[in-house]
């Protein structure tokens, strides 16, 4: 764990192959990093190679000039900037204050974010100071430069790759987990997505989680009597819900350039932990997700009551649903794997509980 938490021993590691990382750190955190390098290595790392000049001055699809770009196309870059042949990034702020970590990197061509108004501002909604989702502030983002964020994006599937890479680093060697009684309950990750659906009153939800993590349990099956069939020892699913997953490409929302959640990421999971609960009353009333975006990552919570079931479907509700979230955290630094870690060994031991 403390290699993990402490990082690449070299950043220049994030640019090299999967293969190489594998060789240098071993095979959980070989392919963590290179999970991460995908978004904070060389922005080259994601380039395909160009074919060899073949001495013609192009490739039969226009004329290119000695640096790379298209001369009949406007001297525009794939991003829609113009190339005055300065070199110089149009941003004219010459820092790169991503927020994305300890191997942050800076974009080459400047791209205009676009702000998206009518969304909730997430810092005001409370906060719970209690485990297993305490806030910690000496590891939350600062400003998020969005160019470089927007540069960085991708499929979701590179998203849901990296965390599930934390998620089974935590998961094997934290505890409680990695306690000796290798014969107990145990905590692991669930790549399957699940199609919830329920019923209420004349309404219908159905939500698709992005996988998360289930609690399995040990199941002694009988021979019966019969030697040729001995006891067998079987991990059964006994809670497929300990935490949900919801991935997304990008971060969607920013206030002076902190992320926030948006009105429709809070209702897609909202939708997620209330159909789940209508699916099962009688089950705990404390509904976790875990919300990435990149290589940055919150917790919610959402406490749902079977009080607060029967409320929403009156008339007239009077009842307020209760959503907890922590701040946003990188797993490119050093505070926000530590937060990532502890929150998680703390959701372990209440699934356990």
């Amino acid at each position: 764990m403390t290699a993990f938490l402490n990082g690449p021993t070299d950043p220049a590691h994030l640019g090299g192959s999967e293969l190489a990382l594998v060789k240098e750190y071993g095979h959980s955190l070989g392919q963590l990093w290179a999970a991460l390098a995908t978004f904070l290595g060389p922005p080259e790392r994601r380039q395909l190679v160009s074919p060899p000049d073949d001495g013609q001055g192009g490739d039969g699809n226009g004329d290119n000039d000695d640096d790379g770009n298209n001369d009949d196309d406007g001297n525009n870059d794939d991003n829609g900037n113009n190339n005055d042949g300065s070199g110089n990034n149009n941003d004219g702020s010459g820092n790169n204050n991503d927020g994305g970590g300890d191997y942050a990197r800076r974009p080459k061509h400047a791209r205009r974010g676009t702000r998206q108004e009518g969304f909730v501002d997430s810092s005001k909604m409370e906060i719970e100071s209690s485990s297993p989702i305490e806030a910690s502030s000496q590891s939350t983002l600062g400003y998020v430069h969005m160019e470089s964020h927007a540069l960085a994006e991708g499929p979701e599937d590179d998203t849901l790759r990296l965390i599930t890479c934390a998620l089974r680093h935590v998961l094997y060697f934290a505890p409680p987990n990695n306690e000796p009684n290798t014969a107990g309950a145990v905590i692991e990750v669930r790549d399957a997505k699940i199609r919830l659906a329920a019923i209420t009153g004349s309404h219908s939800l159905v939500a698709v989680d992005d996988g998360g993590l289930c609690l399995r349990k040990p199941l002694v099956l009988a021979s019966h009597g019969d030697p040729q069939k001995p006891q067998r020892l079987v991990y059964m699913t006994a809670n497929d819900h300990v935490l949900m997953l919801e991935a997304k490409r990008r971060l969607q929302c920013f206030q002076e350039g902190r992320p926030i959640i948006s009105d429709s990421c809070l209702a897609q999971m909202t939708c997620q932990a209330l159909t789940w609960k209508f699916a099962n009353v009688g089950s705990y009333d404390s509904i976790f997700i875990l919300h990435a975006a990149q290589n940055y990552f919150c917790f919610l919570r959402f406490d749902i009551s079977v009080d607060y079931l029967g409320d929403i479907q009156s008339e007239e509700p009077e009842l307020f649903l209760n959503v907890y979230h922590t701040p946003w955290y990188s797993l490119g630094q050093k505070g926000g794997r530590t937060y990532f870690a502890d929150t998680l060994c703390s959701i372990m031991k209440w699934a356990m509980s």
